[in-house]
């Protein structure tokens, strides 16, 4: 016997006596995380329970690995029994997870393992529309050969998840291409556009060439409700914001989970020149969200970005605005994290103890 497989042995005799039923359960979770497949076959021969769901998602071992693309990891726990189709909360199987990363050889085990490949999550969104929302062709074509039924897809999924792909990579050849050959700028899976998918990576030409094409410029995602615009500021692409407010985004448009807008969302991050850019776009400075209920300038201040609360003030921002939560104003919240070279700025721009 050699001393890796004693190890694995002596391990798997001391599991019990060191974890509850939940502990080992738990742990089997986190080596599937990991994709540790010694472990996870340490930790089935312990009884671990293989379908075990964790309490916030419930999602399972098979799932978690899945979805991280741990490849041997999934063989150990559909060897040991895990349920292929076992969904979570949401709906969503292991396969749905796969398809979603564009990971091909979990796929492909996981469809070998009798995986639905027309399974559908509480919103009807089936493992061949995830793979094409994420721009993974191949996978559509695979999920097909394996008898994914898409005839009732709102689009094309094989040339949808092209134009998608295409958006994303910054591949401008191919996406004019995709759109001579009669791609439709406005083809989506979840509220997902091409052109949210452009502005985020920051491709500008393409966004450009899409908006040409009647890419509509203030379509929401189905998820969280952001729009182009939202996506571009977040990641502090300067050159697509003014494209998209050239093209007539909204400025002021809020997503639909925290009503955050695109100010709020670049003055989180710290964005100076998209801030700007926003601001001479007509963003209202001292709009509020619809969760914390406070404004740009609040958040700036909470998160240190001292040039950010510099252009909020420059553009007329109420320094003495309170939330309506717990009633704190900018100056409180840049108190409260220490960032002592804006409260000197808040204060001398008026802010009140």
């Amino acid at each position: 016997m050699t001393r890796t497989r004693r190890a694995v042995l002596l391990v798997a005799l001391l599991v019990p006596l060191l974890a509850t039923a939940g502990d080992i359960n738990q742990d089997l979770i986190e080596a599937a995380k990991k994709g540790d497949a010694a472990a996870i076959e340490v930790l089935l021969a312990a009884d671990a329970d293989v379908n075990a769901k964790d309490d916030i998602s419930g999602r399972t071992a098979l799932m978690w690995a899945a979805l991280q693309g741990h490849t041997a990891a999934v063989e150990a726990l559909l060897a040991g029994g895990a349920d292929v189709n076992a969904k979570n909360k949401y709906g969503m199987t292991a396969l749905m997870f796969a398809a979603w990363e564009g990971h091909t050889d979990v796929v492909r085990l996981l469809v070998a393992a009798g995986a639905d490949v027309n399974a559908e999550d509480e919103e009807g969104t089936t493992p061949s529309m995830l793979a094409a929302n994420m721009g993974h062709p191949a996978l559509v074509q695979l999920l097909e050969e394996a008898g994914a039924r898409n005839d009732e897809s709102p689009v094309p999924l094989q040339a949808y998840a092209e134009l998608i792909k295409a958006a994303k990579e910054g591949d401008a050849a191919a996406v004019e291409a995709l759109l001579a050959g009669g791609a439709d700028p406005n083809w989506s899976v979840q509220g997902w556009t091409a052109l949210m998918r452009a502005a985020r990576g920051g491709h500008t030409a393409i966004v450009e060439a899409l908006l040409e094409e009647g890419a509509d410029v203030n379509a929401k995602d189905d998820t969280i409700g952001w729009t182009a615009l939202m996506s571009a500021a977040s990641m502090g692409h300067t050159a697509v914001v003014e494209a998209l407010l050239a093209a007539g985004a909204d400025v002021n448009a809020k997503d639909d989970r925290f009503g955050w807008t695109a100010l709020m969302q670049a003055a989180s991050q710290g964005q100076t020149a998209v801030v700007e850019a926003l601001l001479a776009g007509g963003a209202d400075v001292n709009a509020k969200d619809d969760r914390i209920v406070w404004t740009a300038l609040m958040s700036a201040a909470s998160m240190g970005h001292t040039a950010v609360v510099e252009a909020l003030l420059a553009a007329g921002a109420d320094v003495n605005a309170k939330d309506d939560r717990i009633g704190w104003t900018a100056l409180r919240y840049a108190q409260s994290k220490g960032h002592s070279a804006i409260v000197r700025i808040l204060k001398k721009a008026g802010a009140r103890e």
